[in-house]
Order: C-alpha cells, then sequence, then structure tokens
C-alpha cells in the first residue's frame, strides 16, 4: 500500500495494523465514492481507478475532507482474489473544484 503521503507499507502485517488503527478513529469518517474512473478486468487480474473524497472531524469537531484517487489491483492467487497494490494520491484541492 502506498499513502498520500508517500509512506510505502510493505508487509500485510503492516496493511493489517495500519487499517485496525484507522477504523478504530472515533473521527466519524466517511468516504464517498466521487466517480469509478476505470476498471479493468482479466480471468486473473482487476483493477479499479476510484476518485473519492474522505471526510472526517478533528479533534476540535471541525470537518476536514479531502478528495484522492485510490488504485486497487487484485490478482487471482491459489483460487482466491487477493489484494495486490493499494494506492491512494492526493488530489490539490484547487484541481478538485
Amino acid at each position: 500500500m502506498i499513502a498520500p503521503n508517500g509512506y510505502k507499507f510493505d508487509t500485510r502485517q503492516q496493511y493489517i495494523d495500519f487499517h485496525r488503527q484507522w477504523f478504530a478513529t472515533k473521527d466519524d469518517g466517511k468516504f464517498d465514492v466521487i466517480e469509478i474512473a476505470r476498471t479493468i478486468e482479466s480471468p486473473a487480474l482487476g483493477h479499479a481507478l476510484v476518485k473519492y473524497r474522505y471526510s472526517s472531524k478533528d479533534q476540535t469537531g471541525k470537518t476536514q475532507a479531502t478528495v484522492s484517487w485510490l488504485a486497487l489491483t487484485f490478482a487471482l492467487e491459489k483460487g482466491g482474489w487477493r489484494l495486490v497494490f493499494d494506492q491512494y494520491t492526493l488530489i490539490d484541492s484547487r484541481a478538485a473544484q
């Protein structure tokens, strides 16, 4: 996984730990899909590029929002679909208008 700040998670455990911590946060986080920009499918690979808005509340209760691209790639491995690539890229707020 590559986070919006460029940090690269290398292991499955890092990925799991990041999401457990994120989902445990009490910030009223909301993920809204703006557009499914592209999908690619093959018998052994699936890819989606999604534009989304994530809004949450900061420690003072003020709502903050970001707009990003999310690229997800799944591969068929040992008879099951596995997430093999997950990248979030922030979109400049001026470009998101």
